[in-house]
């Protein structure tokens, strides 16, 4: 009954708004899609709960002696239950498709839901069901108690994607370079359960493989439990696990799965460091569980005795698979592919150049795909450096992240965590190349006759400067050559402007399009560019043209600024960018000069960069700026005057 939740609610609901709105009511098929979860839980709950009901003789001594004393051998007790349990699970699913099945075919173009869609829902909630139910009754031929192996049930059922998230997650504290990557699709599909948390539209069945895996897997199960039925002693009953064999699964099970859960809490564990606490994390919580398991198998909590010492097995296999990993035995590490090898490269940094889709950030050439592979190289040979200096507050860190799609299909990930500073030779070529450029800037795909307008902004990093009733915008006759200085200031951009960006831009210059351009496989009406302070021949232009003013803080908007000092760059940056009260800030030198302002306006840099603070000087200079209000404009640091 509470799976007829579906034909239900449409003949109570939706059939008498379809008599009262005949013309134009219709049964939308959200309805199937947001049950399916619903759905799934009821039939987890039904398989769970029929199987411990109907193996319930198992876990008892006297109905087990009872029922193993009548003529029928086990095989035909344990299919007669298991088929019967499967006619039950399925006459619910039949009857409710069948009453969908009806309601379209008498209400056909009243109803959104297709009968495709009726017949894959049902064939979706039987292919899980089934799944569940085997997993049930082969947990209940292990186990001797009803609450054992339903817990047991949920265990084995969330076990694969357990397993899958957690050993990939781990692997990154003790690979150098590996990039975790777990699919959600992949957790998904080995775990049904989750179909409850991210519903499959009805007109997106299963895949084939999908079928065949979950009704294979529930074949492969009820086999097993038929084959293990014959070999369990009917004393067993009562016992938590009745297999020696599967004993060991559960005690070491329960390690492993304490171990990989505590290296989830360990994701900053720096590579070359801190091994012994990530170590000392994985032994104290696998005994913990190792131990919880035991009390569970032996159901007493004194089980301190000649027994944990099993626990050193695993403490061995732990070591085993740490040293292989730390070995690098199969060579993961220092492994980069030949560059004939390779089809196209994807390099992406993600702080100084920002995190640009995978589309965007793919080179095929053969250039630039020898210069990733050449900085590759160095950061596996420079390693030891590289891991020593991981935590150093070095303003130069980055994430570096290099993956190889290679001539054979194959697909090669990793991820670095570097000072950029310390691999300039093998980068500046590449951040300069104009191919690399090309590929990133969406500004180069722009030609003139596709620009609607383009419009300009300033920047206050205190309060706004701009003028929002009204955006001044560049004359349509002066947009091709706009376009060419700006193309040529960004081709022209060097590595060290790059890395040493600590500057606020003076404004944005954003091209609003006519026709959308795809950059990567994303399409972009519009394409905003930041006018930096370095961009000297786009701030002439926009000069010699009349619309600098627009564009930029002059100094004749700012009334005087106001230069200070401290020796707290933390409290400092705090004060900058909070609230200003300017009765704490006292012994500040008056500047009125616009030349000075001028030349301060272009020197300061922003408070939250860190590396404005990297001086040798322990006062660092501040600076504020007034407008005519008077209020404040902008707020900055100098390392000098």
């Amino acid at each position: 009954m509470a799976l007829s939740v579906i034909p239900f609610s449409i003949i109570l609901f939706d059939l008498p708004s379809i008599s009262k709105y005949p013309d134009s009511y219709i049964v939308s098929k959200s309805i199937v899609t947001k049950t399916q979860g619903y759905c799934i839980f009821v039939s987890l709950l039904i398989c769970f709960a029929l199987s411990a009901l109907v193996f319930n003789y198992l876990h008892s001594k006297d109905a087990a002696d009872q029922l193993h004393s009548l003529p029928p051998k086990r095989i035909a007790l344990y299919i007669s239950n298991t088929l019967a349990s499967f006619l039950l699970l399925l006459l619910p699913i039949i009857l409710n498709t069948v009453i969908l099945l009806i309601l379209k075919l008498n209400l056909a173009d009243k109803f959104e839901i297709q009968l495709k869609e009726i017949f894959f829902w049902g064939l979706n909630i039987t292919a899980v069901s089934s799944l569940f139910f085997s997993i049930a009754t082969c947990c209940a031929i292990i186990t001797g108690t009803p609450f054992v192996q339903i817990f047991l049930s949920f265990v084995v059922l969330m076990l694969p994607s357990f397993l899958y998230y957690t050993f990939i997650s781990n692997l990154k504290n003790w690979l150098y370079g590996y990039y975790p990557s777990p699919s959600s699709a992949v957790v998904e599909r080995i775990n049904p359960l989750l179909r409850m948390f991210t519903p499959v539209p009805p007109s997106s069945p299963l895949k084939p493989m999908e079928y065949t895996g979950f009704f294979s897997i529930a074949f492969f199960l009820i086999v097993l439990g038929s084959i293990l039925y014959n070999f369990r002693k009917i004393e067993s009953a009562g016992q938590s696990i009745v297999f020696e064999f599967f004993k060991h699964i559960f005690r070491y099970g329960a390690a492993l799965c304490g171990a990989l859960l505590v290296g989830l809490y360990f994701p900053y564990i720096e590579q070359g460091k801190s091994y012994s606490l990530a170590i000392s994390g994985y032994l104290i919580v696998s005994f913990v569980c190792f131990l919880i398991a035991e009390m569970i198998l032996n159901k007493k909590i004194n089980v301190f005795n000649k027994s944990l010492l099993r626990y050193g097995y695993f403490v061995i296999f732990l070591f085993f698979v740490i040293g292989i990993i730390k070995l690098d035995l199969f060579g993961f590490e220092k492994y980069v592919p030949q560059e004939r090898e390779i089809k196209s490269v994807v390099f992406k940094d993600y702080f100084f150049i920002g995190n640009y889709s995978e589309d965007i950030s793919t080179f095929e050439n053969p250039e630039i795909v020898k210069m990733v592979v050449n900085l590759h190289r160095q950061i596996i040979k420079q390693k030891q450096e590289i891991t020593k200096e991981k935590d150093s507050n070095s303003p130069y860190k980055t994430t570096l992240y290099i993956s190889y799609n290679l001539k054979n299909g194959k697909k090669i990930q990793r991820i670095y965590d570097v000072d950029i500073q310390k691999l300039s030779h093998y980068l500046k070529p590449l951040y300069e190349n104009r191919t690399f450029k090309y590929n990133l800037y969406g500004i180069f795909k722009i030609f003139p006759t596709n620009v609607k307008s383009v419009s300009l902004s300033k920047y206050g990093n205190y309060s706004s400067t701009s003028d929002t009733s009204s955006k001044p915008t560049i004359k349509s006759s002066d947009i091709p050559e706009l376009l060419e200085v700006l193309k040529e200031e960004i081709y022209n951009r060097k590595f060290e402007d790059i890395i040493n960006n600590t500057k606020d831009p003076w404004g944005d210059i954003v091209i609003d399009l006519k026709t959308p351009i795809y950059h990567g496989k994303t399409p972009f009406s519009y394409i905003p560019i930041l006018f930096e302070k370095n961009f000297t021949k786009l701030e002439k232009w926009l000069t010699k043209k009349g619309y600098i003013r627009f564009a930029r803080i002059m100094p004749d908007e700012i009334s005087y600024a106001i230069i200070g000092k401290s020796n707290n760059p933390d409290k400092l940056k705090n004060t900058l960018m909070g609230n200003i009260n300017l009765e704490k800030i006292k012994g500040g030198k008056k500047i009125i000069d616009k030349v000075l302002i001028d030349k301060y306006l272009r020197m300061c840099e922003n408070p939250y960069h860190f590396g404005s603070y990297m001086t040798s000087k322990k006062e660092i200079y501040y600076i504020i700026f007034f407008g005519k209000s008077p209020r404040i404009l902008h707020v900055g640091i100098l390392k000098d005057l």
